[in-house]
């Protein structure tokens, strides 16, 4: 018997794997507490690639990046949209990061 647990941020057949998958995007927003491009938090951890389409890297921090919540997360990590998503999230971060924070701007 199968029931799907579904999450705003990903989707898992099996709960003890969604534990999993909360606990290691937790313990990644500890280690990475600023967003990758602004350098700004509070952040939320976005799957680079969707766990929709791959869901054994649910839970790979290799999978993880830090992003703002208000705006980064949406716009750099979806396009803008939160259906869609950006394949080349971590080039965009390469490309568009902020050295200097904007609060100090």
């Amino acid at each position: 018997m199968h029931f799907m647990l579904r999450h705003i941020g990903f989707s898992v057949q099996n709960p003890r794997k969604a534990w999993a998958v909360t606990k290691a995007m937790n313990k990644y927003r500890k280690e990475h507490p600023v967003c990758e491009i602004t350098g700004l938090s509070p952040v939320e951890v976005h799957h680079e690639k969707p766990v929709e389409y791959f869901p054994e890297l649910a839970a790979d921090p290799t999978n993880f990046i830090s992003l703002y919540r208000r705006g980064g997360h949406l716009y750099f990590g979806h396009g803008g949209n939160w259906k869609w998503y950006v394949n080349n999230v971590r080039d965009v971060v390469r490309t568009v990061r902020i050295t200097k924070p904007l609060n100090s701007i």
